[in-house]
């Protein structure tokens, strides 16, 4: 079954006994000339979600991969940079009070990103 934006999903039992999980694309060429078998796409949830931090304070964000991949690593950013600064770790320092958007971005290919709001008070 196709579901629209989505994999279908077929298991199948091996002669071995092992069940194996097949992925199976079902999809047309697009406009571009591609081969209409695009990886899924990847989503980036970037947390804490909606956090508040003090003036003078930090907090740590964390940045994880959907679906996951191995060695992925980060590039961080945040805006306004008057309000806050990030480090390469995902280090937030507050500086003036007021909304910011903390993004993280993979730094191979292909590159995904997120953003999740952060309020400074």
């Amino acid at each position: 079954m196709l579901v629209e934006g989505k994999w279908p999903v077929t298991r199948a039992l091996i002669p071995s006994g092992v069940l194996l999980l097949l992925v199976a694309a079902c999809a047309s060429p697009d406009a571009e000339g591609g081969n209409g078998f695009d990886p899924p796409e990847k989503h980036v949830a970037i947390g804490p979600d909606g956090a508040f931090v003090a003036i003078g304070d930090t907090v740590r964000m964390r940045a994880i991969l959907v679906p996951p991949r191995a060695g992925v690593e980060w590039a961080w950013s945040i805006t306004p940079l008057e309000r806050a600064t990030i480090a390469a770790d995902g280090l937030v320092t507050a500086h003036q009070a007021g909304d910011v958007s903390v993004e993280a971005c993979t730094t191979d290919k292909p590159k995904a990103c997120g953003s999740v709001p952060l309020t400074v008070q």
